[in-house]
C-alpha cells in the first residue's frame, strides 16, 4: 500500500486558495450586476451633456473626444488598482459614452466601458471581458455622478 505524503508549504496553500478567492470575488459581481446598460434622465439633452462632461472631469478621467451633435464622449485609459487579483498589477478602462435625446425633456446615457489588464509593469496590456466585477460598479458610479451634476 502506498501513501501519498502531502507537504503543506505556504506556497502550496496559496495555490490552493487562489481559485477559492477567485470564485468568491465573482460571487460579489453577481450582486451588483443589476445595473442597466443605459439610464434615462428626465432633463434636457444639453443639461445631461454638461452633467456628463462635469462628472467625467470630476472623476479624473481625461476626455479625448467629444461631439455634442452625435452625442459621443470618449475618455482616455484610466488606471484601476486590482486588490482582489493578486497576480494582476493593474486594470485600466476607458469609456465611450453616447447620449441620445429622447424628447425635449429627456435624454438617455449609454456608457460602454473597455477594460485591459497587465500582470507586471513590464508586461503588455491585454483586453479583459466586459463581464467583470468592475463594469457594473463603474457604470453605477457614472450614472450617480451624472445625476449629482444635474
Amino acid at each position: 500500500m502506498y501513501f501519498v505524503r502531502l507537504q503543506f508549504s505556504v506556497r502550496n496553500i496559496k495555490l490552493l486558495l487562489l481559485p477559492l478567492l477567485f470564485l468568491l470575488s465573482t460571487q460579489h459581481c453577481v450582486a451588483e450586476d443589476n445595473v442597466g446598460s443605459s439610464k434615462v434622465y428626465n432633463k434636457q439633452f444639453n443639461s445631461v451633456w454638461k452633467a456628463t462632461i462635469v462628472a467625467l472631469s470630476e472623476s479624473g478621467a481625461s476626455i479625448t473626444f467629444q461631439d455634442k451633435d452625435s452625442g459621443i464622449i470618449t475618455t482616455d485609459w484610466y488606471l484601476i488598482k486590482a486588490p482582489m487579483f493578486p497576480l494582476s498589477k493593474g486594470w485600466k478602462y476607458k469609456a465611450n459614452i453616447t447620449i441620445k435625446k429622447i424628447s425635449n425633456d429627456s435624454a438617455e446615457v449609454f456608457p460602454k466601458l473597455s477594460f485591459q489588464e497587465t500582470v507586471s509593469k513590464d508586461s503588455p496590456w491585454h483586453p479583459v471581458s466586459e463581464d467583470n466585477k468592475y463594469n457594473p460598479k463603474l457604470k453605477k458610479d457614472i450614472f450617480e455622478a451624472i445625476q449629482k451634476n444635474l
